[in-house]
């Protein structure tokens, strides 16, 4: 008999005019939940984290609150829906192999983190007006020294510039012991909506395999109030490699103090 091959996906925002090859390979149409359909020798079992018995009730309270303030999501992480994601802050971007020859390394950005949120480091080139942008790192749990092993590892040397945020200066000392060459980047109050804006005007070519990058590029959105209407300044949440991004790139591209309009 021919080997059984099991996949397991939670679905991610698609881009604008295209579907993910999962979706257009095994999901041609709607999916029932909790109901296997059979299809020749390919079954589908979709199910949410109401089929979860182990799903913490923190978890679901999250999942639930989006309902009313952001549906889009409420619809890809509780729903499993492939969701076009309205009130995107950033359109105007893809998805590439490979950065191409030549192109110029701005730099790398570093989000730290530990428990909850994850350490992220991401390296960025740039070309006229358009950005690459690979995911390197993306881990909960690392100590600074861990981080700082990790880097090294992806052949970060002392020679390079990574620019961090500049409320941890305790994280960005430890990692200048170890060599590094840790630049922190100012915020102002109003540093993400400003950044937002000005990264607006950019095309972004994101490395296929930056997962979570992809991920957050894709579902970063504009606010909500109570009743669902946009507004003007990010919501706060899944942007982690957002701010490694932002991090890297708009101090150095934009020669003003973060946030200023």
């Amino acid at each position: 008999p021919p080997p059984q091959i099991f996949l397991t996906f939670n679905p991610i925002p698609q881009i604008p005019g295209h579907q993910h090859w999962l979706q257009r390979r095994f999901l041609p149409s709607d999916i029932p939940i909790a109901q296997p359909i059979i299809h020749d020798n390919i079954v589908v079992l979709r199910t949410t984290y109401k089929q979860n018995k182990f799903c913490p009730e923190e978890t679901k309270k999250v999942l639930e609150g989006y309902k009313q303030k952001h549906p889009d999501l409420y619809r890809m992480w509780a729903l499993g829906e492939f969701v076009t994601m309205e009130g995107a802050i950033l359109d105007d971007w893809d998805t590439v192999d490979k950065v191409p020859d030549g192109v110029q390394v701005v730099g790398y950005g570093l989000d730290f983190g530990f428990a909850n949120d994850p350490a992220t480091v991401v390296k960025v080139y740039k070309h006229n007006d358009d950005f690459y942008v690979d995911e390197l790192l993306y881990e909960t749990g690392l100590t600074n020294q861990a981080l700082g092993l990790r880097m090294k590892q992806m052949g970060i040397s002392h020679n390079d510039i990574i620019r961090a945020d500049s409320a941890e200066p305790k994280s960005i000392a430890e990692l200048k012991e170890m060599g590094f060459t840790v630049l922190p980047s100012e915020k102002s109050p109003d540093y993400k909506r400003a950044a937002a804006q000005w990264l607006r005007s950019k095309h972004l070519h994101l490395i296929n395999g930056s997962t979570n990058l992809i991920r957050e590029i894709a579902s970063w959105s504009w606010d909500r109030d109570k009743h669902g209407n946009q507004l003007p300044k990010p919501a706060d949440g899944d942007d982690h490699t957002v701010d490694a991004l932002i991090y890297a790139v708009y101090k150095k591209e934009r020669p003003v103090l973060i946030g200023r309009a």
